[in-house]
């Protein structure tokens, strides 16, 4: 499988790092990577990775100004995308059907040949403009995720808070997911609470 994971303007990069080191054990998943000039600075501002980091968990870094490498033509046999995190200028270009640099263009293309586009949006508060643009989205066969983690696993660290999101982006691929979070059931905790 050849996936591309993009990381845009927005805060959020544990996100992103976090599912490009768990890409790391898929060893049939080939990873091409895209960001921002503003993610590239976030994601180091955030989690301390650079550009030359990054190289150990991808097998292909892109500038998104590079509208001539492989990836943004939809000949390039990419099967999905992930946008993680995805800020509401790249959500509003990509539902304008806008593709003025690489991220918007391989969306572009992954939506037009029906293949697997998975948005991972983090803005909050969200305006009316923001649902509008997200459903539009939506409608156009993207997988539309808010990065809004759930804490009944009674998350220790950030890393383990992180980790719901990564589960739910593996899900949407249809890829193995050995991320162990899921919610047991207040029944399952009565009982271990009377043992």
């Amino acid at each position: 499988m050849k996936i591309i994971v993009a990381h845009t303007g927005a805060s959020g990069s544990i996100y992103c790092v976090k599912f490009l080191k768990w890409l790391t054990i898929r060893r049939n998943i080939k990873v091409l990577f895209t960001a921002s000039e503003e993610g590239f600075k976030i994601l180091e501002d955030e989690t301390k990775v650079s550009r030359t980091e990054l190289k150990k968990y991808v097998s292909q870094i892109y500038n998104n100004d590079d509208l001539r490498s492989e990836i943004s033509s939809g000949t390039a046999g990419v099967e999905a995308m992930v946008i993680v995190p995805a800020s509401m200028n790249t959500v509003a270009k990509i539902a304008g059907g806008i593709a003025d640099n690489l991220i918007t263009r391989a969306a572009s293309n992954i939506l037009k040949l029906k293949r697997k586009l998975i948005v991972v949006a983090r803005e909050m508060p969200l305006s009316t403009i923001h649902l509008e643009n997200l459903t539009k989205l939506s409608k156009a066969g993207a997988d539309v995720m808010l990065a809004s983690p759930p804490f009944y696993h009674n998350p220790k660290t950030i890393d383990e808070v992180a980790l719901p999101v990564i589960y739910y982006i593996n899900e949407l691929l249809g890829i193995e997911n050995n991320i162990n979070f899921k919610w047991q059931g207040a029944a399952a905790d009565k009982h271990n609470s009377d043992a």
